[in-house]
């Protein structure tokens, strides 16, 4: 079972779900599969060594990112190495069909962003920019 944001926010009771940082403890407790996610799942998800947490990204599309992330650490396609074992993520599932709104994209970067300026993981060497409200 993967924790979406809509269950994030209904957790916490708060209107925007990404204002809401876990805590490391729970991150790494965080469901590792995505084998049975859809391909349309937006996300921000964590790369982990052990109990350390390496990086810190976002996609529209978390299967394949998470894939392309294996084939560089594994040396198979080229791009930055991160060693990690394992990956944590919180998800958006979105319908296949529908088109990945502004809002999506900005509640998702923003997530990203509050993540990594929080916990500063060493893979992370730049922080993106905040979202720009339309």
């Amino acid at each position: 079972m993967i924790l979406t944001f809509a269950k994030l926010q209904r957790i916490s009771g708060l209107e925007q779900p990404a204002a809401v940082i876990l805590p490391l403890d729970q991150l790494r407790g965080l469901p590792e599969s995505v084998d049975s996610l859809d391909y349309y799942v937006s996300a921000v998800y964590f790369l982990w060594r052990g109990p350390s947490l390496l990086y810190v990204g976002h996609s529209h599309s978390v299967q394949a990112r998470l894939v392309s992330h294996q084939m560089a650490r594994d040396g198979r396609r080229s791009g930055k190495r991160i060693p990690f074992s394992r990956a944590t993520l919180l998800a958006w599932p979105h319908e296949r069909s529908k088109i990945i709104t502004d809002r999506l994209r900005s509640a998702v970067t923003e997530a990203e962003r509050a993540y990594i300026l929080r916990y500063r993981p060493p893979f992370n060497v730049q922080i993106p920019r905040a979202a720009v409200a339309s």
